[in-house]
């Protein structure tokens, strides 16, 4: 079954992508690690695609790979591939006959892959040929990317705390209409692990003050994210309560907080704090948006770096705590089963993950020094034919630093506060609080049929229940709780507790 599941997956890779893409350089594996012969190793990554530069600069790495002891001996070749077509060719790789030895798998199915046998499995190999990895690399972290407790990939190591959800404003109307100081609106908000009536009320006087002073301009933007304050997803719509003694999987439509919000978004809606166009619109500057992805200590230093007084923004934090997900949502690198030297590219891959390769690790994603970036200080850089942290495919060169691998290498950007990486790995991951489920995988497999079917239901009513601007929700909700009971949510549900109840016994 797994053998025919794998060939349907590589066959609508075949038809889709072959007349599309190939896969250049690949499967140069004939000088084998012996006699003291070079060792070619092939490295491949999601990215902006081959950039003006890329061949320079990767040129100069390779010579640089080879300083480094034990890889006196290897030829490195790295091809970048747009991300947006990254895992359709790797899919195509697969089959083509080519090889790598490397390959990046954010945007791949990872726990298919490695179901489907496709990368190596290293558990046993870290010690020996990448022990720095261990040291310098969070146990937490690692596990991110394990499956039933095996290696097969290193994470890509950046902020990794999660959610990252705070409430954004102007943060002269905060001031003004908000009822109460941003201060004691913050405190009010981390109150609770979850979303509260209260924190709506405190929402709802703010929109009040702004509409009765003409200002309430497209309104707040509505969404799933209010409801998901405090739980933590396992798979697509099923989530776990952070703060519970007991991990008890629920799906997120079915959630309290879900319909308080879908309730309190309606009477937003026909308040006119929502806009009317809202299911249609694309979200612009006049909105209140009061959700936001990156909620840190230096979130609204970083947020009104290029701001007017008037148009600065305050976050305030939803939450007292930070956590870590279940697993790495930016991936990882991974070194392929079909590798001739797995061991040389372990070695590599330290390099990419510690401070023993810092160095190269900032020419792989910097390019070289006085052509593709200014060193401003010790671990700060100007970039050079772009601005932001990384380039695109029109940039001279420069690559997203979290798909190299571990970004305490990095050098902190314009864009980055001072003290950023600091902050990042000594306060906001160390001091997170660790998942329950640090490393799970959920099998599909006995609820592969109903699981697609609750997923569609989800895609087909979560957006517009959470839009506001239904004029009879609750019939809509009703019709969407019968449509998740008939296409299997319970069997789904109940099957990824077992799977969560036994993986963690299997922890104890």
């Amino acid at each position: 079954m797994k053998n025919s599941k794998k060939s349907k997956r590589i066959l609508c890779g075949i038809l889709a992508f072959a007349a599309a893409f190939s896969f250049t350089g690949c499967g140069k594996k004939d000088n084998a690690d012996s006699g003291g012969e070079n060792v070619a190793l092939k490295w491949i990554m999601p990215g902006p695609g081959i950039q003006q530069d890329a061949e320079k600069v990767w040129g100069v790495v390779n010579e640089k790979v080879k300083e480094y002891k034990g890889l006196e001996n290897v030829d490195l070749e790295i091809e970048v591939i747009e991300t947006s077509g990254y895992a359709q060719k790797f899919q195509l790789m697969q089959v083509s006959g080519g090889g790598c030895d490397i390959a990046g798998t954010y945007s791949l199915d990872y726990a298919t892959q490695v179901k489907d046998d496709t990368f190596l499995d290293i558990t046993d190999m870290l010690d020996e040929y990448a022990p720095q990895i261990k040291k310098e690399m969070p146990e937490w972290a690692l596990k991110l990317m394990q499956i039933n407790n095996r290696q097969y990939a290193i994470t890509n190591y950046q902020q990794m705390a999660s959610p990252m959800w705070g409430y954004i404003t102007n943060k002269k109307e905060a001031e003004q209409y908000l009822g109460m100081s941003i201060e004691e609106a913050e405190a009010k908000f981390q109150s609770s692990d979850i979303l509260t009536e209260e924190t709506l009320d405190i929402f709802e006087t703010y929109f009040d003050n702004l509409n009765a002073a003409g200002k309430i301009r497209d309104g707040m933007r509505p969404g799933t994210t209010w409801a998901a304050k405090g739980y933590i997803t396992i798979l697509g719509p099923y989530v776990y309560r952070y703060a519970g003694d007991k991990v008890v999987v629920e799906n997120r439509m079915k959630l309290d907080t879900m319909k308080m919000t879908m309730e309190r978004f309606h009477e937003w809606y026909k308040k006119g704090y929502i806009r009317k166009d809202i299911l249609s619109c694309e979200i612009g500057k006049g909105n209140y948006n009061m959700n936001h992805a990156q909620w840190h200590e230096y979130a609204n230093i970083a947020t009104n770096k290029t701001k007017t007084p008037d148009e600065e923004v305050v976050i305030m934090r939803s939450a007292k705590n930070f956590y870590l997900p279940n697993t790495s949502t930016s991936g990882g690198n991974a070194i392929m089963k079909t590798s001739k030297n797995p061991e040389k590219a372990l070695q590599f891959l330290e390099l990419m993950y510690t401070s023993k390769g810092k160095d190269l690790y900032r020419m792989v994603t910097y390019g070289l020094e006085g052509e593709h970036y200014t060193k401003i200080s010790e671990d700060r850089m100007e970039p050079i034919g772009y601005t932001g942290s990384q380039g695109d495919l029109n940039s001279p060169y420069g690559l997203s630093k979290w798909l190299v691998g571990n970004t305490a290498n990095a050098f902190e950007a314009p864009t980055d506060p001072e003290g950023w990486n600091d902050y990042v790995f000594n306060d906001w991951n160390a001091n997170a609080i660790p998942s329950k489920l640090t490393g799970i995988t959920i099998d599909t497999d006995p609820i592969d049929v109903e699981y697609g079917q609750v997923s569609g239901v989800v895609s087909e009513f979560q957006n517009q229940l959470t839009s506001g601007a239904l004029k009879d929700w609750e019939a809509t909700y009703e019709e969407a709780m019968r449509k998740l009971d008939l296409a299997g949510e319970e069997k789904v549900r109940a099957e990824i507790q077992r799977q969560v109840d036994e993986y963690l016994a299997a922890q104890k």
